[in-house]
């Protein structure tokens, strides 16, 4: 496959710094941030920027990413490593080095690559005869300076040894990388459908969504007739339906999906039609159908409270409908049940009842709502330090952690569950504790790259948020 790769393709690397999302090895913020200010545009810039994040690359680390030439002992050296801005950054730069400079077989080098990479001295000191004497051969220095210029060559390779990176390692971790950002480029639905159906928490669920947010695709709720198992792009809108797996309870040993699926395919005239048909082809319950309904899964036939109330009369209700039941008594309870049916209001379940019960059911809520910026559901809420919200948003869908100061919270307390209206937020870069002075007051020093949002407060020292009721 590789050979089928345009490896320089443009448009591919100036997508790549767009987000750091399904990007292998640059899914952390301060990774991303070097390669965003690095600007690959090849496959060997992708290789520098990996191998210098690496221990090895702290000392360089800073002035590579800026693009600095850096100047070594001699004209020779830079040669060897223009490729590297003049940086010492790859095992095999120490080969080269010992090789073509130094003269030395590519046995010889390795050997003594490991020895410095050990601190074996004795091994090191066994062989700089033969270094110098090649070095000094290759130079048009007097054989004095030249001397010199090995010996301080050798120490910057003796300080930099230490989880020093491979160059095959680091171009393999990079054609990776690179692979991910071209599938993520020109695939994106499949792309992001993968990465979802991969999650290992919800900061993966999250990041898939803001991505997909980046690019365009609408992440759709689960819906009869589009979703499957698990997360399922629709090639006809380009989009993504949710799968039914994620709810709880049904990733169990009924694949609902799979069971609905063909289903989908027939025409019901009315919901209860298709009630009728999956009491009596499938095994899925009442239980399962009402989170369905609940979830809004099957919206085509209604709002969700009033298919509620008309499931509820289908499997529990005077008229209860079973595949156990005669001709006769279902035809009379289905007459009974069509007309229920049509009596009954189309409304929905209440916004903070609704939302409650995807948070419990999914994880997280999905429904998005036409309501005032800055209204939130609150999802979870931490109080031991400065108090941190983990809010959706219900006009945006978007999932965020929104800090507090405490003397504010204590002003206009609020509990996992509420809806709480945001009217203002700033974004802070984050702090990192770095310890107390000498009088005991804590000192906190700036989180390069890595920011935070804060709930503002007014001129008054007022927070700038409310509790709201829906």
């Amino acid at each position: 496959m590789s050979h089928e790769v345009n490896w320089n393709d443009q448009e591919v690397w100036n997508d790549i710094i767009t987000s750091p999302v399904g990007l292998f090895q640059f899914e952390g913020q301060y990774s991303f941030m070097l390669l965003k200010q690095y600007r690959p545009k090849k496959l060997n810039d992708l290789s520098l920027v990996n191998a210098a994040l690496r221990p090895s690359g702290a000392s360089y680390r800073d002035r590579l990413i800026a693009r600095e030439f850096n100047q070594n002992p001699s004209v020779l050296i830079d040669n060897l490593l223009k490729e590297n801005n003049g940086f010492l950054v790859f095992q095999e730069d120490v080969i080269a080095f010992l090789q073509q400079i130094c003269g030395l077989s590519g046995s010889e080098a390795d050997n003594v690559r490991r020895a410095i990479g050990r601190k074996q001295i004795d091994r090191l000191e066994k062989a700089l005869p033969s270094i110098l004497e090649g070095y000094c051969k290759m130079s048009d220095k007097p054989r004095e300076i030249a001397e010199q210029e090995a010996k301080e060559f050798l120490d910057i390779i003796s300080n930099a040894s230490s989880y020093m990176f491979g160059y095959n390692h680091s171009t393999g971790y990079s054609m990776i990388g690179y692979l991910c950002g071209y599938l993520r480029y020109y695939y994106p639905v499949e792309f992001i459908t993968a990465y979802l159906n991969n999650a290992q928490n919800q900061d993966d669920i999250n990041d898939g969504t803001a991505l997909a947010e980046l690019k365009g695709i609408k992440i759709n709720p689960i819906k009869f007739g589009k979703s499957r198992s698990k997360y399922y792009p629709d090639q006809a809108s380009k989009s993504i339906y949710k799968g039914i797996s994620s709810i709880k309870g049904f990733g169990e040993k009924i694949d609902v999906a799979a069971l609905l699926l063909p289903l989908s395919l027939k025409t019901y005239e009315t919901f209860t039609d298709l009630l009728i048909d999956i009491e009596e082809s499938t095994n899925i319950g009442k239980a399962k159908v009402e989170t369905l309904i609940r979830l809004n899964y099957f919206s085509d036939y209604g709002k969700n409270q009033k298919l509620l109330l008309l499931c509820q009369e289908f499997y529990g209700g005077e008229n209860r409908y079973s595949k156990k039941h005669k001709d006769a008594t279902k035809a009379k309870r289905i007459q009974a049940i069509y007309n229920y049916e049509k009596e009954l209001e189309d409304y929905a379940i209440p916004v903070t009842e609704q939302i409650t019960y995807e948070n419990d059911l999914l994880g997280s809520p999905m429904s998005i709502y036409e309501v005032a910026n800055g209204t939130s559901f609150i999802m979870e809420l931490e109080l031991k330090n400065s108090p941190k919200a983990t809010v959706y948003g219900l006009s945006t869908g978007k999932i965020v952690d929104i800090k507090i100061q405490k003397k504010h919270y204590k002003k206009n307390p609020f509990q996992k569950g509420d809806i709480v209206r945001f009217k203002r937020i700033k974004r802070k870069q984050k702090l990192k504790f770095i310890g107390n002075d000498s009088k005991g007051k804590p000192q906190f020093e700036p989180m390069v790259g890595e920011f935070e949002l804060w709930c503002d407060h007014d001129g008054y020292q007022n927070p700038m948020y409310s509790i709201v009721k829906i």
